[in-house]
């Protein structure tokens, strides 16, 4: 056996005539990359849950050394015996409901290779009830201010669904939410209207 770095001597000699020639080379030995499993990745559900989302693997960086290529698989198995190499790393739909464990091949420079797992994670979204009561009119807080102190949180556990891991955030316009901009901050009183409203009836 030779250990890395290790230079070997060969002579190399004809059967015929007996003449021979020396020569040298260096053993190198590879080692495959041991890395350790990787944070999963998860990506969350659309209604209706059915436990399947579109997954960009390369946004786990498993490792910065250069020189490394790394391959995906369904599952560590398909990785060892390199079968079902995953094409689309950049849009991959898992085939496991909801959690799957993939496998990841890693190759050095030298051709050594190297194994380790990914998870990937279909979190579920929430499924709120979307069809609450219409809340009472109030009377606006001033004469013609086309404004009033409302609390909005009145339909909060029917829109919650039973589901005590939700909070609800509101916004005074549909554009507002889809911005994350002007939350409402305080809910249960929350001063609201249309000021260009005033003097309507």
């Amino acid at each position: 056996s030779a250990s890395n770095g290790q230079t070997i001597w060969v002579r190399v000699e004809n059967n015929a005539t007996g003449c021979y020639n020396l020569g040298t080379f260096q053993v190198i030995v590879g080692i495959p990359l041991v890395v350790p499993t990787p944070q999963p990745i998860n990506e969350c559900d659309t209604l209706p849950n059915d436990q399947f989302a579109v997954f960009d693997l390369t946004v786990r960086q498993i490792t910065a050394l250069p020189g490394y290529t790394f391959q995906y698989y369904p599952s560590l198995l398909d990785a060892q015996n390199d079968t079902n190499q995953i094409t689309t790393i950049t849009s991959y739909t898992n085939v496991s409901p909801a959690v799957q464990t993939l496998g990841v091949r890693i190759i050095s420079a030298q051709g050594c290779v190297g194994y380790t797992t990914l998870n990937i994670r279909v979190l579920p979204a929430p499924e709120p009830n979307t069809n609450p009561d219409v809340l009472p009119a109030v009377c606006e807080n001033a004469t013609n201010s086309g404004q009033a102190i409302v609390d909005l949180t009145q339909n909060e556990a029917y829109i919650l669904n039973g589901d005590t891991n939700l909070t609800l955030q509101y916004y005074p316009t549909l554009t507002d939410l889809e911005n994350n901009t002007n939350e409402i901050t305080n809910p249960s009183a929350a001063l609201v209207g249309d000021t260009t409203l005033t003097n309507d009836p």
